[in-house]
């Protein structure tokens, strides 16, 4: 009853009622949005990798696999080590879960996750400002304002781990700062399932840098409080608490960290750091930055409809009060510092009975913050506006400093980081602006009620800045709605396919079967896209990465693809004539056809599964991380699994491990005895094994330590109770 009474004073409770407001705004916010343009962020990458990605992730899942491996691209890579699967984010299924339950299908599943993370930020940046003791309404501006701030808003639907980066950092603050002022469990332990999120939210580059600028932020408070002659002993045992707490995380994310690493010492362009160029390129170029905060409303260059041509002058626009913020905050503070102690004084003994009253008043006013040290904080946020700020504007010397460092300099693009720059201007003029409005404290206003009143210009100035321009994203797909799926697909499934002649995307990406779609609808393709691609699975799709078309021509290599299963063509409509002509010899044969393209079916391609005898009936089927074959032979026979080879498969006959014979194109190649057998070759990797075998050791220490402290704690209480009752 007790219980139940503490909860409904929190509900109760105005700091509540500002969250249920924040939340109820980002629902308007995303009505308003979501009906001025349809699936907003399924967008570029996050529609022909994001989607198909977590789709797989949920749909294996729900089949009671975890996915781990792909066969669908590539002929077969492993999808999880990449980082990119959503398969270790809950979250992922937490959002599929509603676009089933909310659509039928998975198609705003990324739509999903953004509001989620929309909502995580927000609360974050919230409860972070009324850590730092600003008032609710102050605290309700600057969450109202960052998540839907341009570079969130606009890049998120081309990399929508950009919302992963705004929806944790602001609470990794917040749990560092609470946590060096009250190192308690709760604290730590919330520090450690915000950091992990992060880091199972699969973008490395986001977290690395999320934590370095949370280093920045609480060694700033520490230092200033060890200057200021503080409890040092305290300090050094909450910087020995924060460092304790990555060391948790550390081992906790093992299973997702061992793989990754392992993956990347494979990688074709990972497994070292990436040349200069490829590194810094799409900094921030000094003019569009200040041009993207003054005035986004510069049109991009559609002359390629289907792209904004990494247009960045609308990508970090924050509206105009926090700007205006920073801006007037310094000039205000000049015209009304104190004065010298002399004049004060002499003007104290000129007032009015009734000033003395009102400034007593104001005093009381402003009691609750006297002991908060605001200039900390403001420091603290100046520098990380100022780091940020140098790490991604173009040509500036932090930027090749950052890439002597290493692991640092595997991560491209230092414009990605613009999402911190926003964040950390965001809170900056948060600070500020309630900084310098309780300079006027002899002036009686509702503090609360402008704070509000300008979270709501600004929030009415976002919104309109996004309905009122084009629908900007890093690459356009304009396939129609409602998305109806592939309508070939029962038909593609027998075989491999490629796509042959695409060019443009001004009717869709969805029908050319091209990316990762194959994923999407369950079907194999020759390539595909993956960003941190094998060198092995670089060969074996011809080179072809992201959009993986390839040109009708000359240079097809069709006697190639059918050894490699592919017997399936999707065609473009324009490129039918010239792909008949080219290849009228190979007999192919017109199995579908539509508006856009053509879809031939090669009937000398290899199976996926075949032998090399006669009379041997085959049926085999994937699933996410196995393939399962059904063999029946009077004789004895060999297979072919017409799949990549994985160093981490393993093969077993009727449950009996087996060898793996390679072929001289990475194939599998398997002798099996007459009569009926299954052949089942599983991807088991070691390192995520391994990780899990960690830290699940680490978990049980960790319960192990809690349950001992538990315990001292109780018998010391006991001790305690006991000496009182002697007395």
């Amino acid at each position: 009853m007790k219980l139940i009474l503490q909860w409904f004073n929190v509900v109760r409770s105005k700091t509540c009622l500002y969250r249920v407001g924040l939340i109820a705004l980002f629902i308007l916010f995303f009505v308003v949005l979501e009906n001025r343009y349809p699936y907003f962020f399924l967008q570029d990458d996050i529609r022909d990798l994001g989607l198909p990605n977590y789709a797989f992730a949920f749909k294996s899942l729900l089949n009671g696999e975890f996915a781990m491996y792909n066969f669908h691209q590539f002929m077969g890579y492993p999808i999880m080590a990449t980082g990119l699967s959503g398969a270790q984010y809950p979250l992922t299924y937490i959002a599929s879960i509603l676009s089933q339950l909310s659509f039928g299908n998975l198609y705003a599943v990324i739509d999903e996750m953004m509001f989620i993370h929309v909502i995580i930020s927000g609360l974050g940046v919230f409860s972070l400002l009324r850590l730092m003791k600003l008032d609710k309404g102050f605290a309700f501006l600057g969450a109202l304002t960052f998540p839907i701030t341009s570079y969130m808003i606009y890049v998120s639907n081309s990399w929508l781990v950009v919302a992963f980066a705004g929806a944790y950092t602001p609470w990794m603050l917040y749990f560092s700062l609470k946590s060096y002022r009250n190192a308690s469990t709760a604290n730590f332990m919330g520090g450690l399932l915000i950091r992990l999120l992060l880091v199972y939210a699969g973008y490395m580059q986001y977290f690395v840098c999320a934590v370095i600028f949370e280093f920045v932020f609480i060694a700033t408070v520490a230092v200033s409080d060890y200057l200021k002659h503080k409890d040092k002993k305290k300090i050094g045992h909450s910087v020995l608490f924060y460092v304790s707490n990555y060391i948790c995380v550390l081992f906790l994310s093992l299973p997702f960290l061992l793989p990754a690493w392992d993956h990347m010492q494979h990688s074709s362009d990972r497994q070292a750091a990436l040349s200069f160029s490829i590194y810094s390129a799409m900094s921030y170029a000094l003019n569009d930055l200040m041009t993207s905060l003054f005035y986004p409303f510069t049109k991009p260059n559609m002359a390629i409809p289907t792209f904004a041509i990494r247009y960045m002058p609308y990508l970090s626009f924050l509206g105009y009060i926090p700007i205006l913020t920073i801006l007037c905050a310094p000039i205000i503070y000049f015209f009304t510092r104190e004065k010298k102690k002399s004049k004060s004084s002499n003007k104290k003994q000129a007032l009015t009975q009734k000033e003395m009253r009102k400034l007593k008043i104001a005093k009381h006013d402003s009691s609750k913050e006297k002991d908060v040290d605001y200039g900390i904080y403001i420091k603290a946020f100046i520098i990380l506006v100022v780091i940020s700020f140098f790490w991604i504007v173009k040509d500036s010397l932090f930027i090749s400093f950052v890439y002597m460092l290493p692991i640092l300099n595997r991560f491209r693009w230092p414009m990605k980081l613009t999402i911190y720059f926003n964040l950390f201007v965001v809170i900056l003029s948060a600070i500020l602006l309630f900084t310098t409005i309780n300079r006027f404290k002899h002036i009686r206003i509702n503090k609360n009620l402008i704070a509000i009143i300008l979270a709501l210009i600004n929030f009415t100035t976002l919104t309109t800045f996004y309905v009122s321009n084009a629908h900007y994203t890093f690459a356009y797909h304009n396939d129609p709605q409602p998305f109806k799926g592939e309508v070939n697909a029962e038909m593609l499934k027998s075989g491999r396919l490629a796509n042959v002649g695409f060019h443009d995307w001004t009717y869709g990406t969805m029908l050319t079967l091209g990316h990762n779609y194959a994923t999407l609808f369950g079907l194999q393709s020759i390539a595909g896209y993956n960003p941190i691609q094998l060198e092995s699975n670089a060969r074996a799709g011809y080179g072809k990465n992201n959009e993986s078309f390839f040109a009708a021509d000359k240079n097809l290599p069709i006697q190639s693809f059918r050894e490699d299963g592919v017997c399936w063509y999707i065609v473009a409509k324009e490129k039918e004539k010239v792909f008949v002509d080219l290849f009228k010899g190979y007999n192919m044969e017109q199995k579908a056809s539509d508006k856009h393209r053509v879809i031939f079916y090669d009937k000398g391609a290899m199976p996926l599964v075949y032998s090399s005898k006669t009379d041997v009936n085959i049926a085999s089927h994937t699933t996410a991380n196995t393939i399962v074959t059904n063999v029946k032979s009077d004789k004895d026979c060999d297979i072919t699994l017409n799949y990549l080879y994985n160093t981490y498969f393993v093969a077993y006959i009727d449950g009996k491990i087996t060898n793996i014979e390679i072929t001289n194109k990475n194939k599998m190649h398997f002798n099996m005895p007459a009569g009926t057998h299954t052949l089942v070759v599983k991807y088991k990797n070691p390192y995520f094994e391994n990780g899990l075998l960690i830290a699940g050791s680490f978990i049980a220490l960790m319960l192990m330590v809690l349950v001992a402290r538990t315990f001292q704690k109780r018998k010391i209480a006991e001790q305690s109770e006991n000496l009182v009752s002697e007395k």
